[in-house]
């Protein structure tokens, strides 16, 4: 009976360590993470340091660039609807961090909202954690509320770990409307005539006549609440607005019809099948 008991004891102390394990932030268990983070395992070789975690070159590089909302991204790939897309996870759209601020080992969020920019927070580099950290103070340099710390899981992927336990994801892109172009538009294309369009990642076009470059409209309003693809014409700048909608590898613009501050959707004018 003795043994019976000593037996029951020690499982309902595993069981409890194993749920305090569970509820424990990643942070907590940043140094034995490294210990993991080899190359060919799509973690970020580069964080272990053989300067007994001292920030290097490298990291700086990896932490440097422009960060995408990697829920958004999902959702548009997924959806192939930026406007189906609005309603992500995350404290931010996005944000940038230069590589020289990142080498002092203190640098800054630059931040932004679909709307609007000035959002952001002071980081530091944690020799022990091997990571950026935020001191969650709201001042005037500071618009995040909450502690975090900057966590490279890919080599394409920040997390904002929060003590909490909460963590959002972004992804490294070149820009916002040149990874939006690439995830719904590039490649090409033709239509039921067989003739031949082209899109392209950095925005140039082909096919359509005179227009040469497109955008992609992600900042909904005035108006315009729907997905909005804009060509434009290099030789005088005129505007050419079409809705799309893409299903599966065939892509259908749509035109605009009336005005400021009412549009509305009219007839097909392309549709156009990817190759």
């Amino acid at each position: 009976m003795r043994s019976y008991q000593l037996i029951l004891c020690s499982l309902i102390l595993f069981i409890n360590c194993t749920e305090a394990d569970k509820k424990k932030p990643r942070t907590k268990e940043i140094e034995a993470e490294q210990e993991k983070l080899e190359p060919g395992n799509n973690k970020i070789s580069a964080l272990k340091s053989p300067d007994n975690n001292l920030l290097t070159d490298s990291i700086a590089e990896l932490y440097s660039g422009f960060w995408l909302n990697e829920d958004f991204l999902q959702q548009v790939e997924q959806n192939k609807s930026i406007y189906r897309s609005t309603e992500f996870q995350g404290v931010l759209f996005g944000f940038t961090l230069d590589k020289k601020d990142l080498l002092t080992g203190k640098a800054g969020i630059n931040g932004f909202t679909v709307h609007e920019g000035g959002l952001g927070a002071p980081i530091a580099w944690h020799d022990k954690l091997h990571c950026f950290t935020t001191s969650g103070e709201v001042d005037e340099q500071s618009s995040l509320p909450k502690a975090m710390d900057l966590i490279l899981s890919e080599t394409n992927q920040i997390e904002f770990q929060f003590e909490t336990g909460d963590s959002y994801f972004y992804r490294k892109v070149e820009s916002e409307i040149t990874e939006l172009r690439k995830i719904l538009f590039a490649g090409s294309y033709t239509d039921i005539k067989d003739y031949n369009y082209l899109f392209q990642e950095d925005g140039r076009i082909s096919g359509f006549n005179n227009f040469s470059k497109y955008s992609v409209l992600y900042d909904f309003g005035e108006g315009l609440y729907f997905d909005t693809i804009i060509l434009t014409n290099d030789q005088n700048n005129e505007e050419l607005l079409y809705h799309y909608r893409i299903s599966n590898d065939t892509l259908r613009l749509y035109e605009i019809t009336g005005e400021l501050p009412q549009y509305a959707i009219g007839e097909l004018k392309f549709e156009l099948v990817k190759e």
